[in-house]
């Protein structure tokens, strides 16, 4: 425990009666109560400083203790981030990085405010990945809804063009456009991005044909999807045959059940189910290609 200090207040009659019993002379007494006054002023002036550096000192503390959690924060973030070559994952570590590295040195330099508002920053930057990469769609689901995407604007396209309404036109150029990039985020391996991309991508194609007065037809969506997974079941087919990898063929096997599913739904005219089950036997066989590919 720190030593406090206590300054005793002596009342002015007190003082006085101290003077009658003493044998101090006129001169000793002025000289006793400056010698109290200087007293007093000294231990004031110590209590005075004394409270800044406590104050820093329990400053230091809450920013110690608040860059230690961050600390644990940007180890989450590294290991939930290792193996993923998302670039915008990779650009927010890196960021949290930094800013936690910044936070040490002003740390160390005694700039506490800074300190603190750099490893706050690195914090939600490292927070930023965790909650991203949960939030990442599985590659079945994004290749399923990049393909529903693909087939809305097959469909839509020639009647967009027919239409002729330059605001159609210039919704369905947009949203062809964000396809294009929702497929090479498939590519890539960027999950998350290819769904935002293809949602939009699907969103534009809508409006266009809102503009247009053209309402999608479902059996005809059906009908091109099945026709486009039996082409890559084909596919699928020639690539998996030279090969005795056992998930292969296993995701083959899979691929063509969820196909026959499809097809018997379709034609008991349960468009829905039909439609979903094939997109999902699609996704599929593209797995079986990808596990054969040359790596």
């Amino acid at each position: 425990m720190k030593p406090q200090l206590h300054i005793a207040i002596v009342p002015r009659a007190a003082l006085r009666r101290l003077v009658r019993n003493t044998t101090m002379s006129r001169v000793a007494v002025p000289r006793l109560a400056c010698a109290w006054i200087a007293s007093a002023v000294i231990a004031g002036a110590l209590l005075l400083a004394a409270a800044p550096a406590r104050a820093q000192g329990r400053a230091a503390e809450r920013v110690a203790f608040a860059m230690g959690e961050t600390d644990r924060h940007v180890e989450q973030a590294q290991r939930a981030a290792a193996g993923s070559a998302d670039p915008h994952l990779q650009s927010e570590l890196s960021a949290a990085l930094a800013s936690q590295a910044h936070a040490h040195a002003a740390f160390d330099a005694g700039r506490m405010r800074i300190a603190l508002q750099l490893t706050l920053d690195a914090r939600n930057h490292a927070d930023q990945v965790v909650s991203q990469l949960k939030s990442l769609p599985e590659p079945n689901r994004a290749m399923t809804q990049v393909t529903r995407t693909r087939e809305l604007l097959d469909r839509a396209q020639p009647r967009i063009d027919t239409c002729g309404d330059p605001r159609a036109r210039e919704l369905m150029t947009a949203a062809l456009s964000m396809q294009q990039r929702a497929e090479a985020a498939i590519g890539e391996g960027r999950g998350l991005a290819a769904v935002e991309l293809t949602m939009e991508a699907r969103n534009h194609a809508f409006r266009a044909m809102r503009v247009c007065h053209i309402e999608d037809d479902l059996k005809g969506s059906v009908e091109v999807a099945l026709k486009r997974t039996d082409d890559v079941l084909a596919r699928a087919r020639d690539a998996v045959a030279s090969t005795g990898d056992p998930t292969a063929r296993q995701a083959l096997a899979d691929a063509t059940d969820l196909q026959n599913r499809a097809q018997a739904e379709y034609h008991a005219e349960h468009l829905e189910p039909s439609l979903k089950l094939t997109q999902a036997a699609r996704a599929t066989a593209h797995r079986a290609i990808q596990q054969v590919k040359p790596r």
